[in-house]
């Protein structure tokens, strides 16, 4: 039998923030099991610009008949990073993200946007969201958590939605504990529910947990993935397939500080700035003292802007009212940098601030 290497499948990321929407910092790396696994399997994993892609050793006269078969349960686990620490400032993701959750993707989720298999799991945007979020713990650790019985029941339940552990905990004064232990399982996805409702969406891995990783991937083969994700046929041929994983832009609302440094008998009155897009307004407010002494005004946009790798130009500031030394005009005001960006949860709402010195 002549061998040769077919494409099992593709995987590419991008991101709307970037002019091509090439994201070009982020690093995927299978785990220890996968990369067994990939061996045992005689798939090939090879980064891309793009993300990366699964190469399946198969006859050469029968492209899509893998060299060996594809005929049991297969689980890939990749851990994703990114080498850029302010991907968070300026991807559209939740800015209260607690130190223990991580995003999860899989090709279980059937997210079929026209001709995009998305491996995320909102189907509304398409995007990697909120609804992606899970929380990564050891493979033991506690639950605590109220109710108002006597006792709760705890189910943990697997990706295949089986039970793997059931047990009654007993309520002291409105509280409960129970200690999960799952050594004996793999390092997966599983769900804690309470009394029949999920209390916790959970990916258990020892190993893992405490490390900092934007999340996992984990790409399933005869598992119960949708037909149009599957990557073999009836006859479990190979079935290539390309998924994606999209990120969406951060919008948020740019405050401009203007100090007066050289200038201080201008005032909020004096100045204005002016946006190319004329549904975009900047609105004054009362000076601001700074810690150096000198006096910033601030300027604030009335909606939120998308950010972008590529400036926007043609945002300007100019003067209002005075001539000759008190007359400024900057025709090309700078964009913020995805390093100052200021979470305000109470108003969900996130403010990039930006000074101007004059």
């Amino acid at each position: 039998m002549e061998l040769t290497f077919v494409k099992l499948c593709e995987v590419t990321f991008s991101h709307n923030y970037y002019k091509d929407e090439e994201i070009k910092d982020v690093v995927v790396q299978p785990t220890s099991e996968c990369s067994r696994v990939l061996y045992n399997q005689n798939i090939f994993f090879r980064k891309t610009k793009k993300g990366f892609i699964l190469l399946c050793r198969a006859d050469a006269a029968a492209a899509t008949e893998p060299f060996i078969p594809l005929d049991k349960k297969i689980k890939l686990t990749f851990h994703i990073y990114f080498g850029n620490p302010h991907f968070l400032n300026f991807t559209d993701l939740p800015v209260d993200l607690q130190s223990d959750e991580i995003f999860y993707l899989s090709n279980l989720n059937n997210n079929v946007n026209g001709t995009e298999l998305l491996l995320s799991s909102d189907t509304s945007s398409g995007y990697v969201s909120s609804n992606d979020k899970i929380s990564l713990r050891p493979q033991k650790f506690t639950y605590s958590g109220s109710s108002s019985n006597s006792s709760v029941d705890v189910v943990i339940k697997n990706v295949d939605d089986n039970i793997i552990h059931s047990e009654s905990a007993d309520v002291l004064n409105g509280k409960y504990q129970t200690w999960i232990d799952l050594t004996s399982y793999p390092p997966s996805r599983y769900k804690l529910n309470i009394d029949g409702t999920e209390a916790l969406d959970f990916y258990a891995d020892s190993l893992l947990a405490g490390k900092k990783v934007f999340g996992l991937m984990e790409i399933f083969i005869n598992e119960g993935e949708a037909n149009s994700y599957s990557l073999v046929d009836s006859n479990k041929n190979i079935s290539a397939k390309k998924y994606l994983v999209k990120f969406n832009r951060r919008k948020t609302v740019w405050k401009y500080y203007v100090v007066t440094k050289n200038r201080t008998s201008i005032t909020s009155a004096d100045l204005e700035i002016n946006h190319p897009d004329s549904t975009i307004v900047f609105s004054a407010s009362a000076g601001q003292e700074l810690s150096d002494g000198s006096t910033a005004i601030p300027f604030v946009s009335n909606k939120e802007i998308d950010l972008a790798e590529e400036a926007v130009t043609g945002i300007e500031l100019k003067t209002i009212n005075g001539s000759g030394s008190n007359s400024i005009t900057i025709e090309n005001l700078p964009n913020p940098s995805i390093k100052n960006s200021v979470p305000d949860t109470s108003a969900n709402k996130v403010y990039s601030e930006i000074f101007v010195y004059i």
